[in-house]
């Protein structure tokens, strides 16, 4: 075998061992006896004959289906205590409460498969979501995937492998996601294309995307963000006329065949007005956000109801952490492990729930060894905000035009941020 080809080979061969790892760990016999060398010579072959079986390696195999290889593969060559231990793997003990060793058991196999969409997952899910003493105040309901993901990638009109590189960091991202996954930078530089190739990139990148996603059973809402402003060059005070008019008009072709997220400057100039009203007359749903309100990088869930649900969300922590360890080409890993550094708020809970007792239960629980999540009180008036700015963009759909100086005053308050529930020096 050349180099090349073997470097090629290398990821999906470490996420095969990887697993042969963890049904030899999950079997203390054989986990002795691959420790001793007897059986280094059958995982070799056995590691062999799948990826013979396999052939592509640059197929996105799901974890189920090396599993299903991996288990043919064992009875092809007799290894009884290898399927004995699969078939551990993927059995889930019957307990009436989710404690912390359950969890860590849930969550160093999924680290170990390397993804969420598959057979392993699901049964992870159900298995956690039964147990769990809340449902309705708890989103997202699947304990391995955040609520909302907010990325940074290149302009898709930067050079012809873009597209691809945006592709494959967007694929990578949507097992983890619930419910949203905003796209930012690729839409920047709307006008440094003629149309037609701008466009002609654009329509390979969706259907790459929308291709992926109907080959999953759950996939979240894939937004783009795109500034309502073009970029104005360095060296330039103010932005081109003309360069803007060209801005708008692939803004309103867009509008036709994705969900956008619309950035607008406060306040929003006239001619962005007429160009949002326009976009809100379409057929896909726009949003629209301030400049001056980032999205967070990272939510890894929302807390409606009990606030006793607390004690699912520090497991969850628990598990985030585990997969950042040990997880293999894990995307969202420097984002998190920065959001913890920063202690920012992953967690958002309405100011409706208790908050007293949150902190209570934070108190009790701070001098034990679980890490204690950060947490965001959503305020009434930003809650409001929200549901009115809502409201007034439907009127505005309807009766085009009017009201947006009142939208301007929504975001603006919509862009408050959650306040901290506890001090760092509660945490550990």
């Amino acid at each position: 075998m050349c180099a090349e080809s073997h470097r090629g080979m290398l990821p999906l061969e470490r996420r095969i061992r990887s697993m042969m790892d963890t049904i030899l760990s999950g079997s203390p016999e054989l986990g002795a006896a691959e420790e001793s060398g007897l059986m280094l010579h059958d995982t070799e072959a056995i590691l062999h004959e799948v990826m013979e079986e396999l052939g592509d390696t640059e197929v996105q195999w799901q974890s189920h289906e090396l599993i299903e290889r991996i288990h043919t593969a064992c009875r092809n060559r007799g290894e009884t205590g290898l399927l004995d231990a699969i078939d551990q793997l993927i059995s889930w003990p019957v307990d009436e409460s989710v404690n912390d060793s359950a969890m860590k058991l849930v969550t160093d196999r999924i680290a170990h498969f390397s993804g969420t969409q598959v057979f392993e997952s699901a049964i992870a899910n159900s298995y956690l979501g039964d147990l769990w003493p809340v449902h309705g105040g708890l989103t997202p309901t699947q304990p391995f995937r955040f609520l909302e993901r907010r990325i940074e990638v290149e302009s898709h009109t930067e050079n012809e492998d873009s597209i691809h590189l945006i592709g494959d960091r967007v694929v990578s991202e949507i097992e983890w996601v619930a419910g949203s996954l905003v796209v930012s930078g690729a839409l920047e530089e709307l006008s440094s294309l003629p149309p037609q190739d701008g466009r002609h990139r654009w329509d390979l990148l969706q259907a790459r995307i929308r291709g992926y996603i109907e080959a999953q059973q759950q996939s979240p809402q894939v937004i783009w963000e795109v500034p309502a402003l073009a970029r104005i060059p360095s060296g330039q005070l103010f932005a081109d006329p003309m360069h803007q008019e060209r801005h708008e008009i692939e803004i309103r072709h867009l509008c036709e065949s994705a969900q956008l997220l619309i950035r607008v400057p406060l306040p929003i100039p006239a001619s962005t007005r007429l160009m949002l009203a326009e976009c809100l007359r379409g057929s896909v749903p726009v949003r629209i956000c301030s400049e001056q309100h980032p999205r967070p990088v990272l939510v890894a869930g929302r807390l409606d109801g009990d606030p006793l649900a607390v004690r699912a969300i520090c497991q969850r922590v628990m598990a985030f952490d585990h997969v950042a360890d040990h997880g293999i080409s894990i995307p969202w890993r420097e984002d998190w492990n920065q959001a913890k550094n920063l202690s920012t708020p992953l967690w958002i809970a309405s100011e409706k729930s208790n908050p007293l007792e949150f902190i209570d239960y934070l108190l009790r629980n701070s001098l034990q060894s679980v890490r204690i999540p950060a947490i965001g009180i959503e305020s009434r008036e930003v809650a409001l905000a929200y549901k009115a700015a809502r409201k007034l963009i439907s009127k505005i759909t309807r009766r085009r035009g009017g009201g947006w100086n009142r939208l301007e005053e929504l975001l603006a308050a919509v862009a408050i941020s959650p306040r901290l529930l506890a001090s760092t020096a509660q945490r550990t």
